[in-house]
């Protein structure tokens, strides 16, 4: 167990969780109640809880600094863009440039969609499966040696076959095409202080394009006629006694720029390499909903995709 990398860690995390919810479902009914082996079941899954939560922060930890690459990357080609517009190199030249800048931004973009895959994982059917074994064994696997070490993770295998494939792609060109590789658009969400209930979500645009952002999306959901690349947010609740998250609406009170409250109704527009900070103090939501036991924060795109999320469930009153 001791090579597992994050994806099977994670999946192995997840899949503890759930099988310890079934477990406790069973100890909880009428003729089977057991107290002790409930309290068991509970400090299990929080072990598990607590591993999928170590390795969603080297997750971010890593999407960071994959984000600073792909950063320079984009910067690389606009500079590449200007010389080759100023006839200061040669086709050849550039093309051979271009090539390269095309394969690096191709293995980023691949390593930062994965990333962002596990990030957003919530059941292990999204990351291969359920994995049924005993809870020993789960503790083992996601908690062996290195399971907290900063690691590459397993993508590696299918991010040299997609760098072959962009290789070959390129040999092909005969003319310099210089495009911008997807929005170069980054968000962030993080809890200001543990169990404080208080978040910042940040949006960076490392794009050459203006980029619209919602805050909180319009009536909690995507506007989908928008001609810029358009973001949003919105908060979804779990209620005690529920097994789903629903979307609250009427958050827009909730949000804070520069200690002052937002407009709802029209978008920030976040020009090429600036970005945005917001802020959120969740504990409005008590006033909107009652008997709150997780709060999900989400940044979609337009066609309602999650692009980042953060779950609280632990929030001081």
């Amino acid at each position: 167990m001791a090579d597992l990398d994050a994806r099977e860690r994670l999946r192995l995390a997840l899949s503890c969780q759930e099988k310890c919810a079934h477990l406790l479902a069973e100890a909880a009914t009428p003729g089977n109640r057991d107290e002790q082996r409930r309290e068991s079941l509970k400090q299990v899954s929080k072990a598990a809880q607590q591993a999928a939560a170590r390795l969603r922060k080297r997750l971010a930890a890593e999407r960071k600094a994959l984000r600073k690459r792909l950063g320079r990357a984009v910067k690389q080609r606009a500079r590449l863009v200007e010389r080759a517009a100023r006839g200061s190199m040669d086709a050849a030249a550039a093309n051979n440039a271009n090539r390269a800048l095309s394969q690096d931004l191709s293995l980023i973009e691949a390593e930062l969609s994965e990333n962002q895959r596990l990030t957003n994982a919530r059941a292990a059917v999204e990351l291969g499966g359920f994995i049924d074994q005993p809870l020993d064994a789960y503790l083992a696997g996601f908690n062996a040696p290195g399971a907290a070490a900063t690691g590459r993770l397993s993508w590696r295998r299918v991010l040299i076959l997609v760098g072959i494939g962009a290789a070959i792609l390129a040999a092909a060109w005969t003319l310099l095409i210089l495009v911008p590789v997807g929005d170069a658009v980054f968000f962030t969400i993080e809890e200001m202080a543990p169990g404080s209930g208080r978040v910042q979500v940040t949006c960076e645009n490392l794009g050459h394009k203006p980029v619209l952002w919602h805050v909180p999306w319009p009536e909690g959901e995507p506007v989908l006629w928008a001609n810029s690349p358009t973001y949003g947010v919105a908060m979804h609740v779990r209620q005690a006694g529920d097994d789903h998250f629903r979307l609250v609406t009427a958050s827009e009170d909730c949000w804070r720029y520069r200690g002052g409250p937002v407009s709802g109704s029209s978008p920030f527009t976040i020009a090429s390499g600036q970005s945005v900070h917001i802020e959120a103090d969740l504990h409005c939501l008590d006033a909107l909903v009652e008997d709150i036991e997780q709060v999900r924060v989400v940044v979609s795109n337009v066609r309602g995709a999650a692009v980042e999320t953060l779950t609280l469930t632990e929030i001081r009153p």
